[in-house]
């Protein structure tokens, strides 16, 4: 069986997912995960199949506009950007994960992962 995961947002959200995949692995299934293109190595680094999107939660996270708002106190500030930041995210794994899904029997995604899978259904009739 071919099983996509998908799987966005910082490492702490990813790393489960790869150990999720790992496991699966091991059990003789064929596992792709789809995530952030900083993640490459840690997917690869564990035996499953690493599917690039475009994003770096970390670089977003430790930017200067970031810092900033942080710095301000501004509770909605900081929320602001990380809405913007995340609809950005959102588009790209959109554009990237559905081209992911392809040939593939299971996906498997948390709520950061729901856009492509409702997709992937409506594309394949």
């Amino acid at each position: 069986m071919r099983v996509a995961i998908i799987a966005s947002g910082s490492r702490g959200d990813v790393e489960p997912y790869v150990a999720l995949g790992k496991g699966l692995v091991e059990a003789g299934e064929v596992v792709r995960l789809v995530t952030h293109e900083n993640f490459a190595g840690l997917v690869r680094s564990h035996g499953v199949e690493f599917w690039p999107v475009e994003g770096d939660v970390q670089e977003i996270a430790q930017s200067r506009a970031m810092r900033e708002r942080l710095a301000s106190g501004n509770f909605l500030s900081v929320m602001s950007l990380m809405a913007r930041e995340a609809e950005r995210g959102a588009l790209g794994l959109a554009k990237g994960g559905l081209a992911a899904l392809r040939g593939v029997d299971v996906v498997i995604a948390g709520i950061g992962g729901l856009v492509p899978g409702p997709a992937r259904r409506l594309d394949s009739t």
